[in-house]
């Protein structure tokens, strides 16, 4: 009997130890893969090669090695010391994330951070190399920051750009640090905003993604193509900016090593977006335009703007620029930045039940 009963404790104690070691194996492998937020089946991860497999299609067949090299980061630069250790870059000396742009020394990233490092020497680390940079533009709409690395050789490997236009909820994306980390993302929102009145100089929708992200970290698609750049966030949930927000910018920037955004001066709340969800108490019939609006912390209309120069009013909703109506597609920022300075354009304005039309000409945003 106690020969039976000995048999009977160590089966147990193999069982839960069994047990014991797959839980363990699989926190181990979510703490290490951070794919947490994907429930599909990962292959080939040891061969440079990451695909995502389900019943259905391929979501990813990239090539790990090169979207690694790739990738940058910015931070403080060190100075040399005697201690080995102290020479070296680790993940919490990284300020910001970002990609390369070209072979020859232009990367993408994003000025917030960096931004506060103005007493600071900072450098761009890419693929187990440190560069200085001295020439740095940023865009005024989005926040990014394009800055040139002082490399040799043209030897640094460009990322491909993708279309952000294509992107569909759920849809998967990948990013990757400078440490070797994958992590993986959905899509699940491609419509949000941080605040409800708007700049006509700012362009602010943003993607939602889940997962865990670093700022400034580029999001790429099943084409190994940059689709957003990580600009905010905190534990599982992350907003980015789209490619397309500056994709038309960098011929500027490449060309001429300046940018130029467009000035129009007013504030607005997008009617396409606030109506779908809120009732309002002030009168609004319409569905879509722009109304020029302010509140405690900002002016409907700024001073010596175009704006107040052709007589635009609080309240005034903004129907058509051109022809194009706002909130069909876009709102009136993401319209009016498709302009150069110095461009005359017709508004098609509501004011007091009433049609106007009305031409502004369109400045630069001084910088």
């Amino acid at each position: 009997m106690k020969k039976f009963y000995s048999l009977y404790l160590v089966l147990i104690s193999m069982v839960v130890g069994f047990l014991a070691g797959i839980l363990g194996a699989l926190v181990v492998e979510d703490n290490i893969l951070d794919i947490k937020s994907y429930t599909g089946n990962i292959d080939n991860l040891s061969t440079g090669e990451l695909t995502f497999k389900d019943s259905e299609k391929t979501f990813y067949d990239v090539s790990m090695d090169h979207l690694r090299k790739s990738v940058v980061g910015v931070a403080r630069a060190k100075e040399d010391s005697d201690n080995l250790t102290d020479n070296y870059y680790l993940p919490q000396d990284i300020i910001a994330y970002g990609f390369v742009l070209t072979d020859d020394g232009w990367v993408v990233t994003l000025s917030e951070n960096l931004n506060k490092e103005i007493n600071s020497e900072l450098v761009v680390i890419n693929n187990g190399q440190v560069f200085s940079f001295k020439e740095k533009i940023v865009d005024p709409a989005t926040g990014v920051l394009f800055l040139k690395a002082e490399v040799e050789d043209d030897n640094l490997e460009a990322i491909k750009l993708g279309d952000s236009n294509k992107l569909n909820l759920l849809d998967d994306l990948i990013g990757l640090d400078l440490f070797g980390g994958v992590l993986l993302h959905k899509v699940i929102s491609l419509n949000n905003f941080d605040s409800l009145i708007l700049s006509s100089e700012k362009l602010e929708r943003r993607m939602v993604i889940d997962g865990k992200s670093n700022i400034g970290s580029p999001l790429i698609n099943s084409h190994g193509e940059v689709t957003g750049l990580v600009s905010s966030g905190e534990g599982g949930i992350y907003k980015a900016i789209f490619i397309n927000d500056f994709k038309d910018t960098i011929g500027q920037v490449l060309r001429g090593k300046e940018l130029k955004r467009i000035f129009l001066g007013i504030n607005y709340i997008d009617l396409t977006e606030f109506t779908k969800d809120n009732k309002t108490t002030d009168n609004i019939s319409e569905s879509k335009g722009a109304l020029i609006y302010s509140d405690k912390s900002t002016e409907a209309i700024e001073k010596n703007s175009p704006a107040s120069k052709v007589g635009l009013k609080y309240k005034d909703i903004v129907i058509s620029i051109e022809g194009e109506e706002i909130g069909t597609k876009k709102n009136l920022s993401e319209i009016i930045q498709e302009y150069k300075p110095d461009t005359e354009v017709e508004l098609e304005v509501l004011r007091s039940g009433k049609i106007k039309k009305i031409k502004v000409k369109l400045e630069e945003i001084k910088i």
